[in-house]
């Protein structure tokens, strides 16, 4: 089954990640863009090694 999705529902997810070396943590940033609405969502989190366990 194919169809085409509505272009004002769809967008790009721009993910980066990365270790900071200075407070010992990975950060994230994720923004969500839509080519016709702009920027719908994002986040920025830090998290350190093991924190999650």
């Amino acid at each position: 089954m194919q169809f085409r999705f509505p272009r004002w529902f769809t967008g790009t997810a721009d993910v980066n990640e990365w270790y900071d070396d200075g407070n010992q943590q990975y950060r994230i940033s994720v923004e969500v863009d839509n080519p016709i609405w702009g920027l719908s969502s994002g986040i920025r989190e830090a998290f350190r090694p093991g924190s999650w366990l």
